[in-house]
């Protein structure tokens, strides 16, 4: 896919459709990245809007975390922020 040291470079038009590929392939995994995310808070969330799915989705992708804590025990297994402690996954949350 890549010229080696001892090919000449690509010419400018090669190199900004590579450029451009790349950056559509990035753009993709986002795009995928967020969708599973917000169906995941759809799924496991049962009263979440899709605002809010988007949002947290956007958050954890981002490595800030969830926006607001889970609040049942399959969204809580779900959110990386919370599946370090083992005893939440095998029980629902106290209130």
């Amino acid at each position: 896919m890549y010229e080696s040291k001892t090919q000449p470079l690509l010419s400018r038009l090669l190199f900004l459709r590579r450029l451009f590929l790349h950056v559509l392939a990035t753009l993709g995994l986002i795009g995928v990245s967020l969708l599973l995310g917000i169906a995941g808070h759809l799924y496991f969330e049962p009263g979440v809007s899709g605002y809010d799915a988007l949002f947290n989705a956007a958050m954890m992708l981002g490595g800030i975390g969830p926006a607001a804590m889970p609040a049942t025990a399959g969204a809580s297994c779900s959110s990386p922020a919370t599946a370090s402690i083992p005893t939440w996954c095998s029980s629902p949350p106290s209130a």
